[in-house]
């Protein structure tokens, strides 16, 4: 079992913690063919508050190493699939800012084509609802018919200002959900009124 002490020069000790973790979930993966669902997994003893280490399976293959930076009120992350660290979360990419700017479609910004590379980009496939809107902003609606969450977001819209006029000449996707609330997969069509 692996214990970090974090003492004065809590950054430095804390950041080599974090490489021992890496390593620790790279030999599991080695081992059992697949990441570790937590850190108890490997038999990492975390610290508490401050000088706790969080991991976030994104994925399948990715996964982030995180903490409480100390000079700053913000966390530095890991990423796995490009093995660098960040100050907060990983910066977003043209196509999000893009997509969550056009909350309604009635810039015109948004289109399939930009979906498909930002669920492929983020590897949004399998992960719950808070994740997707993180990536996607707030869904122009919200369905759920027999215990099937779908949330529909418009591509394109005749609008006055930002707000959709009518539903006719609307077009949008669908993202389908489990019942964990996890997103089943791409969407393969569009919906158009």
């Amino acid at each position: 079992m692996l214990f970090c002490a974090i003492d004065c020069s809590r950054d430095k000790n804390i950041n080599e913690c974090c490489g021992d973790v890496i390593e620790m979930i790279e030999e599991y993966k080695a081992a059992k063919g697949h990441l570790p669902e937590s850190l108890d997994d490997i038999d990492f003893e975390n610290g508490s508050g401050a000088d706790e280490i969080y991991y976030e399976l994104l994925n399948d293959s990715t996964y982030i190493i995180s903490y409480i930076a100390s000079e700053a009120d913000h966390n530095k992350c890991y990423y796995s699939d490009d093995k660098k660290w960040y100050d907060g979360l990983r910066p977003v990419d043209n196509d999000t800012l893009y997509w969550k700017h056009d909350t309604c479609g009635c810039l015109k910004l948004r289109d399939f084509n930009m979906l498909d590379r930002i669920i492929d980009r983020y590897h949004l496939v399998g992960k719950d609802t808070a994740v997707i809107v993180e990536y996607l902003g707030r869904p122009n609606e919200i369905i759920n018919i027999d215990n099937e969450l779908q949330y529909e977001y418009f591509l394109d819209a005749e609008c006055i200002g930002q707000n959709p006029e009518n539903a006719a000449g609307r077009s949008w996707i669908n993202l389908q959900f489990n019942n964990k609330f996890e997103l089943i997969g791409k969407p393969d069509a569009i919906c158009v009124e």
